[in-house]
């Protein structure tokens, strides 16, 4: 991949640059203190090692400026190239066009949605946090960008692969179904709705930390003059760190330039597209590059790469910690450093039989590593089977499946072997599994899994996204079995004054069904607020309890019923006083 292009200025020339720039300039767009910029420049913006030695004592208050250390700002400025500081001692990436490769024809998929839906896309549209993919042109006018860069004020054209931007074709409509579907899927895991809809300034700026609803523009475009102004020469996309969650848009929009992130033909497609998308509002989440010592951006190994790296010639791209040998960001969580700003999207299940969902096809989502999902298949007998599937385009989700019972025993697993097919497919992301058995509960538990560690493949840190889940019976199994319903009327009442210790006592009724599996036992628990005081198992004949205790109290009893294949929901009595 080409660098940005550098120029190295005498130290004399880089002190009448930093003598120029106020060190506590800040902008009335940015509550954050001001700084002072660096020695090498392109275009009066500085970057490179030199700069952190005219920097001195100043690093500090320019570290903070961009809500960083001191040591984090040294670090990037003398290790990555494709760092900047502006005018203002604000940091940005300028993230070079990817370098040609081997031919590979273009990424192009069925539109999932109808065309007339294109401008109207939105992965939760209930979320107040917004990622717009804004593709129909903008005009840009009061922000950092002009202010600091010389870009007039001007509308940026429209997204297009014909070169006619008064209209969009199918094969655009198309191109930008699949860009958002690429990227609402690196977004999955989190609160944030990705858009194809304007969904207006005050959506997108945020006017107070007590303002909840805000975003960041994705401008896909290819105006000429911000790729020129705005970037060294062959960028790709260009965006401010850690301005997501700012206060208004002043550094906004984030830039990505189509016409310059081609396949290796020299075409434009909706991957190389979507990860330019994402990279770049990776960025305005304040993430940095995922690196080696001798690039700015890791290449990935196998099928896999950094969505912060270079994601251009790999199908897996997912967000990093910074695993494999020789990376530059060990110490950076992507996850949580995103999760900090938008919040996870709500769980689907829980994680263990007791916390399990109903069974529902989805689309579901692994949100983080720790987050396994469980659903109720059933009281079967016979031979029981489950599929998940990612996502259908760019999944970052790599499932292993498991098929347990109540007590979390595994019946049976899959996770087939990932592979890389292309650079925009990889086969085994997908697994089934079936069990034949007995009388049993049956769970199916997805999880997000790696391929080797982090050094030979991936972990399964990023193995996250959205995922469908199908079950089936197979001829002659019955999945009706369950265990009871609830014990029906549990009445309490207190005990006798005379009796020596103090007494209440419980009695019910059996429940409406047993589950097609006969009621064996009951299971009767004394509660007192927050604390258990006695559990007490009985005979299916014995439908009734006295407790007795030391001293007065109120306690509710909580009346389970029993069969072979486990517990019922309780029937909890009324609050009364041992006496």
């Amino acid at each position: 991949m080409t660098l940005p292009r550098t120029l190295v200025i005498p130290a004399t020339a880089a002190a009448l640059a930093l003598s120029a720039l106020p060190l506590a300039a800040a902008s009335a767009a940015d509550d954050r203190p001001g700084s002072a910029p660096a020695p090498t420049a392109q275009r009066g913006h500085l970057h490179g090692a030199a700069a952190v030695d005219a920097l001195g004592a100043d690093l500090a208050a320019t570290a903070a400026r961009n809500g960083w250390s001191a040591g984090q700002l040294r670090r990037t400025l003398e290790s990555d190239p494709t760092a900047w500081l502006d005018g203002s001692g604000r940091l940005y990436y300028a993230d070079p066009a990817p370098t040609p490769g081997p031919a590979s024809g273009p990424v192009t998929a069925p539109a999932p949605y109808p065309l007339e839906n294109t401008f109207a896309l939105h992965s939760k549209p209930t979320s107040t946090k917004k990622i717009f993919i804004d593709f129909d042109g903008q005009p840009v006018s009061g922000t950092a960008w002009n202010a600091d860069f010389g870009l007039s004020a001007h509308t940026a054209p429209a997204f297009t692969i014909d070169a006619d931007a008064t209209t969009f074709s199918t094969a655009e409509r198309e191109a930008i179904q699949s860009i958002w579907q690429r990227v609402s899927e690196d977004y999955a895991p989190f609160d944030v709705d990705v858009t194809t809809q304007d969904p207006g300034p005050d959506a997108l700026a945020r006017s107070s930390t007590a303002d909840t609803s805000y975003g960041v523009r994705a401008l896909v475009t290819p105006d000429t003059e911000a790729a020129t102004k705005l970037c060294p020469s062959e960028c790709g996309g260009v965006a401010y760190i850690d301005v997501f969650a700012e206060l208004n848009a002043y550094y906004q929009p984030a830039w990505v330039f189509p016409q310059k992130v081609l396949n290796d033909n020299g075409d434009q497609d909706a991957k190389n597209i979507a990860e330019a998308v994402s990279h770049e509002v990776g960025h305005t989440f304040s993430l940095q590059h995922d690196g080696t010592p001798t690039a700015s951006y890791f290449d990935g190994q196998g099928l896999w790469a950094p969505i912060m790296g270079n994601g251009y010639k790999r199908p897996l791209t997912q967000w990093s910690r910074g695993e494999y040998a020789g990376a530059t960001q060990p110490g950076q969580d992507d996850i949580s450093l995103i999760a900090a700003r938008a919040g996870y999207t709500p769980d689907d299940a829980g994680g263990t039989p007791q916390t399990a969902a109903a069974f529902s096809a989805g689309p579901h989502t692994i949100s983080n590593a720790g987050d396994q999902d469980v659903y109720f298949l059933g009281g079967c007998i016979g031979t029981v089977s489950a599929a998940a599937s990612p996502a259908a385009v760019s999944p970052d989700l790599d499932i292993q499946l498991d098929l347990i019972n109540s007590a979390g025993t595994v019946l049976a697993s899959n996770n087939p072997a990932s592979t890389l097919v292309n650079r925009d497919r990889a086969n085994g992301l997908n697994a089934a599994t079936s069990a034949t058995v007995g009388l049993s509960l049956v769970y199916a538990r997805v999880d997000g899994v790696g391929n080797g560690t982090g050094l030979t493949g991936y972990s399964d840190y990023g193995s996250i996204g959205q995922y469908a889940l199908s079950a089936a019976a197979a001829p002659g199994t019955d999945c009706s079995y369950n265990v009871p319903s609830a014990p029906k009327k549990a009445k309490a009442k207190s005990g006798s004054k005379k009796s020596k210790k103090k007494t209440a006592s419980v009695h019910w009724k059996k429940p409406a069904t047993d589950g097609k599996s006969p009621v064996t036992g009951w299971v009767v628990q004394v509660w007192k607020k927050d604390k258990l005081l006695k559990t007490v198992t009985l005979k299916v004949k014995k439908k009734h309890l006295t407790f007795k205790y030391k001293r007065a109290a109120k306690v509710r009893f909580y009346v389970y019923a029993v069969n072979a294949l486990g517990t019922s929901a309780p029937n909890v009595s009324r609050k009364v006083r041992l006496k």
